[in-house]
C-alpha cells in the first residue's frame, strides 16, 4: 500500500467513526425526546391494541413498493447492459437491508458492488445509478411536498427546507444531464492541460468517465420517463401503506397525515442516525402527527409500528434474497469495503 492510499483510508476511517459516533448521539437524543413523558402503560395499550390483519397488508403493500423501487433502478440499469428484473429486486433488497443493520447507509456501496461483479460493470457506474435513482426520489418527494402545502398549512421553515432540497435536486438532475450528455472519451484526457498527466489526476479522469457510464439513462427521454413513473409508484404504494399503518394503529386522520409522515420521514433520512434510523424515525413520525393533536402515547405507538414494518419487511427480504443469490456474509462485508476511490496506479 502506497503512502497516499494509507493516508486515504486513514482519512476514510476517522471520517466513518466520527459519523458513526454522530449518529449513535442523534438516535439516543431523539429516543429521549419521544419517550420523555410517555405514560407506559398506556403505551403497552395502544400497541396491544393493533389491528393485525391490516397490519399484515400494509407490509405486503410496503414490500411491493420496494418491487417497483427495484424496476426503477432496472430501467436506470439497462445502458450498462442487460439486468433481469429478479437480478435487479434481488440485490437492491440486500442494498436496503444492509442500510437498516449497517452504519452510514452502507448498502447503497454493497449493491452496487455485488451487482457490479456479478455482471461485469464497474461499480462506480453501477453507484451512478443508484445516485439518479435517490434524486429522482427527491425530486418525487418535493413534489408530492407541493401537493401538501396545497391541502394543508405547513410551517415555514419546513417549507423553506423542503423548496431548498427539491431545488438542490433539480441543479444536480440538470448537471447529471449535461455530464451525460457530454460524456468522456480518451481524447479529453490527452487534450488536457499536461497537469492533468499526473496519477491522481488521471485515476480520477478514469472514474469520472467510468462513473458517467451510470449516467446515460438521463440521455433517453423515455428510459428517464419509465424510471419516474416507477419511482413515483413505489412513493405511492409507500403512503398507501403508512395510511393502512395508521388504520391499524386506530388513527382515523385524512390522507394528508401519511403523505406528511412519508415526506417527514424520508426528507429526514439525512440526519445522521445509528443503522435502522433509531430514534429519528420514531420522532420524525410523531412531530408529523402533531398537527392532529393525538394522544403522544398512540402517536409513539404508530411511530413503533412504522419503524418495526419497514425494518422487519426489509430484512426478510434482504435474507431471502441473500439466500436466493447464494451470497454469503463474507462477500457482503467484503463490498462495503468496495467504494469506488480514485485509484493512484493504472
Amino acid at each position: 500500500m502506497t503512502n497516499e492510499q494509507f493516508h486515504m483510508r486513514n482519512g476514510q476511517w476517522s471520517w466513518v467513526n466520527g459519523r458513526l459516533w454522530l449518529g449513535m448521539f442523534c438516535s439516543a437524543l431523539f429516543l429521549i425526546l419521544v419517550f420523555r413523558n410517555v405514560r407506559w402503560m398506556e403505551l403497552a395499550a395502544a400497541l396491544h391494541s393493533v389491528n393485525w390483519s391490516i397490519l399484515l397488508l400494509a407490509a405486503a403493500i410496503y414490500a411491493l413498493s420496494l418491487f417497483m423501487r427495484s424496476l426503477c433502478w432496472q430501467s436506470l440499469l439497462k445502458p450498462l447492459g442487460p439486468v433481469t428484473t429478479r437480478e435487479a429486486f434481488s440485490y437492491a433488497s440486500i442494498g436496503y437491508m444492509a442500510n437498516n443493520l449497517l452504519p452510514l447507509r452502507a448498502g447503497e456501496l454493497i449493491r452496487a458492488a455485488l451487482l457490479a461483479e456479478k455482471r461485469g460493470f464497474t461499480k462506480s457506474a453501477v453507484l451512478a445509478t443508484i445516485v439518479l435513482e435517490r434524486l429522482l426520489d427527491v425530486l418525487i418527494l418535493g413534489t408530492l411536498t407541493a401537493f401538501l402545502m396545497i391541502a394543508m398549512p405547513i410551517p415555514s421553515m419546513a417549507k423553506g427546507s423542503i423548496l431548498l432540497s427539491l431545488v438542490a435536486g433539480l441543479l444536480v438532475v440538470i448537471g447529471l444531464w449535461w455530464a451525460a450528455g457530454r460524456g468522456w472519451s480518451d481524447g479529453d484526457k490527452e487534450q488536457g492541460p499536461r497537469w492533468l498527466q499526473r496519477r491522481v489526476l488521471r485515476g480520477a479522469v478514469k472514474l469520472t468517465r467510468s462513473f458517467s457510464g451510470g449516467l446515460l439513462a438521463l440521455r433517453s427521454i423515455r428510459q428517464a420517463g419509465v424510471a419516474a413513473f416507477y419511482s413515483l409508484m413505489a412513493w405511492t404504494l409507500v403512503c398507501g401503506s403508512i395510511y393502512l399503518m395508521m388504520l391499524a394503529s386506530h388513527l382515523r386522520l385524512p390522507w394528508r397525515a401519511a403523505l406528511l409522515v412519508l415526506v417527514m420521514v424520508n426528507l429526514g433520512s439525512i440526519i445522521p442516525s445509528s443503522p435502522g434510523s433509531i430514534g429519528v424515525v420514531h420522532f420524525l413520525a410523531v412531530m408529523a402527527l402533531s398537527p392532529w393533536m393525538i394522544e403522544r402515547e398512540v402517536a409513539v405507538g404508530f411511530s413503533i409500528v412504522l419503524h418495526a414494518v419497514s425494518l422487519l419487511v426489509t430484512v426478510v427480504l434482504g435474507a431471502a434474497c441473500l439466500w436466493k443469490e447464494k451470497i454469503g456474509l463474507v462477500s457482503v462485508n467484503k463490498a462495503s469495503f468496495q467504494a469506488p476511490v480514485l485509484p493512484v496506479r493504472d
